[in-house]
C-alpha cells in the first residue's frame, strides 16, 4: 500500500470560481492528509500577467495597462482566497502551504508541474462528474491532469466528487 506524505490540492480561487466546491475539496483533502500524516500544498493556476513583445502605441497602452491591472487584481484576490483556504486546512491540524501558479500553459500541465516542483506524491482534485455533451464541450481538467500525472511515474491522483 502506498504511503503519501505530500498532497497537492489544486483549487479554483478565482473570483469567478466555485468557492463552496473549493472549501469542500480542501476539507476532504485535509481529512485525507491528517489520516496519512501528510502535508498539503494548495495551488491555484492563475492567469499570467504578461509583458507585450512590442510596446503598445499610445491608444493601446491605456487598454494594456487596464488589462494588466485587472489580471493583477484577480491574482491578488486568488492569493487572498488561498490564504483563507490555508487557514481552513490549518484549523484541521494539517501543515499547509500555498502556491499561486502564474506561468502560461494548460491548467493540467501546470498542476502536474507544480506537483513535481513541490515533491507531491498525491494530487487531490475535485471533479464535477459531467457526462455527455457537457463533458465533451467543457472537457475535464481532472481527467487530463490524471492522464498527464500517470505518464512517466508521476504522482497518484485522487478525485473527490463535487457532490460528495
Amino acid at each position: 500500500m502506498a504511503t503519501f506524505k505530500h498532497l497537492l490540492v489544486p483549487v479554483d480561487t478565482d473570483v469567478t470560481g466555485d468557492r463552496p466546491l473549493a472549501e469542500h475539496l480542501v476539507d476532504a483533502a485535509a481529512d485525507v492528509a491528517k489520516a496519512l500524516g501528510a502535508k498539503v500544498t494548495l495551488a491555484h493556476v492563475a492567469l499570467p500577467v504578461v509583458e507585450p513583445g512590442v510596446l503598445p502605441v499610445d491608444g493601446y497602452s491605456v487598454a494594456y495597462r487596464a488589462m494588466n491591472d485587472v489580471l493583477e487584481a484577480r491574482n491578488a484576490s486568488a492569493s487572498r482566497a488561498l490564504a483563507s483556504l490555508m487557514e481552513r486546512c490549518g484549523q484541521r491540524g494539517v501543515a499547509t502551504e500555498t502556491m499561486l501558479i502564474t506561468r502560461g500553459g494548460s491548467v493540467p500541465e501546470r498542476i502536474v508541474d507544480a506537483a513535481a516542483e513541490r515533491g507531491a506524491d498525491l494530487i487531490v482534485l475535485a471533479t464535477h462528474g459531467r457526462r455527455g455533451v457537457s463533458r465533451l464541450v467543457l472537457g475535464s481538467v481532472a481527467e487530463r491532469t490524471a492522464h498527464l500525472a500517470s505518464k512517466n511515474g508521476g504522482p497518484a491522483v485522487l478525485l473527490i466528487p463535487a457532490g460528495a
